[in-house]
């Protein structure tokens, strides 16, 4: 096989690993923090941050019936973002 080919399956591996590795955490946390899905939200956007060389996340949800959005979670944003957005400031979609 070439060296280019088993360069290239090894890159492979090592992304699936880290896939599989993100997956068994949040799985983990998910069977512990039945509760509280803060932490589980908290774990996804670290590990997807990790994945995709993000700097910056936040997770936004929406509930059925309720006309704003709400950041539950973010990653490498800084305090005084996390600060305005989340708590009692719902977000208006139509703004």
């Amino acid at each position: 096989m070439p060296p280019d080919d088993v360069q290239l399956l090894r890159q492979a591996l090592a992304a699936e690993q880290a896939r599989g590795a993100a997956t068994s955490e949040i799985l983990a946390l998910i069977s512990r923090s039945q509760d509280d899905a803060a932490p589980v939200f908290d774990a996804i956007l670290r590990q997807v941050a990790n994945l995709c060389t993000a700097q910056a996340l936040s997770l936004i949800l929406a509930k059925a019936g309720d006309p704003y959005l709400r950041m539950v979670a973010s990653h490498g944003l800084d305090p005084a973002t996390v600060a305005f957005y989340q708590g009692e400031r719902p977000m208006d979609p139509e703004v």
